[in-house]
Order: C-alpha cells, then sequence, then structure tokens
C-alpha cells in the first residue's frame, strides 16, 4: 500500500540521489510497502524514525535494494502495508509526454507496480506529481499526474 513521508536519505546505487531538494520538494516521497525488507527503528535524536531496505522493482533478481531512512515510524509502515485497496488497479489521469499543455489521458495502472512518487518544486504548485512504476521486470516508467503526492497516497484507499 502506498504511504506519504518525509526522506532524509536514499543511498542507492543508482546513479543520482533521490535526496535532492533542488528537485524534490522537501523531499517527500509516496513509497509503496510491497517494496520495503528489513524494516527498523531509526532514533533520529528523539523521534523514532524508521530506515529500511527499499527495491524499485522487487521482480527482477538485478535490483539492488538502496537504504532509505525516512520520518514514518515502524508503526506507521506497517498500518499503511495492512490496509486494503479498494481495487487492485487505480485510473490515473496522465499528462502525455509529461507535456502539461496536453489534454490528461486516463491511464490504469496496477497499485502494487508503483514504486514511487514525488513532485518537484514546480509540480507542488499546481498539484502534479511524478509516478515511477514497473509494468513488467525492468520495464521502468515515469508519468506526470495531475494529483498532488497527498492525493496519489490516498487512491488506492478511496
Amino acid at each position: 500500500m502506498l504511504f506519504l513521508t518525509q526522506v532524509y536519505d536514499w543511498d542507492s546505487k543508482k546513479a543520482g540521489r533521490r535526496t535532492d531538494t533542488n528537485r524534490v520538494y522537501g523531499n517527500y516521497y509516496v513509497l509503496n510497502t510491497n517494496r520495503i525488507t528489513d524494516l527498523k527503528v531509526f532514533m533520529n535524536g528523539l523521534d523514532e524514525d524508521s530506515k529500511f531496505l527499499y527495491s524499485d522493482d522487487p521482480d527482477d533478481a538485478r535490483d539492488s535494494p538502496a537504504n532509505v531512512w525516512c520520518a514514518a515510524t515502524v508503526d506507521q509502515i506497517e498500518t499503511a502495508h495492512n490496509l486494503t485497496p479498494t481495487s487492485k488497479f487505480g485510473t490515473l489521469a496522465v499528462y502525455p509526454d509529461m507535456d502539461t499543455s496536453q489534454a490528461t489521458v486516463d491511464t490504469t495502472i496496477e497499485w502494487d507496480d508503483i514504486a514511487y512518487a514525488y513532485a518537484s518544486l514546480d509540480d507542488i504548485n499546481h498539484d502534479w506529481a511524478h509516478v515511477v512504476y514497473y509494468e513488467n521486470a525492468w520495464k521502468r516508467k515515469e508519468v506526470l499526474i495531475s494529483y498532488s503526492v497527498l492525493t496519489l497516497a490516498l487512491l488506492p484507499l478511496a
């Protein structure tokens, strides 16, 4: 199930750091609990946060999980994981070619296929979000949708 959290660090072997405040507004991400392993409590001063291994594409053996530290607690992540979506699929309003001057196209995506979503500094002012998902192993797609990251995190329960 999807959940929204602030990510403190996303240490990946893949190129580029995901926690880049010039790219991602406030380092808030929608993550998917089906990609988490080795979930542990992480004490951040007096705050109880979490750390875990996160796979973009857990169905592909070539994917090396990243170390993620975030503001969500272990209990919050476990609660999100135990939620049941109203449907296995969601229909998202997607901008073709990530071009916001075009009309959105309704696109059906399986909730389990979503790896993560984020809003850039520009997206946050327009309630847009980037969604990264995998249709099949290593068939990565990134789309721009006409919802905020908060709305996206709540859609599977609507």
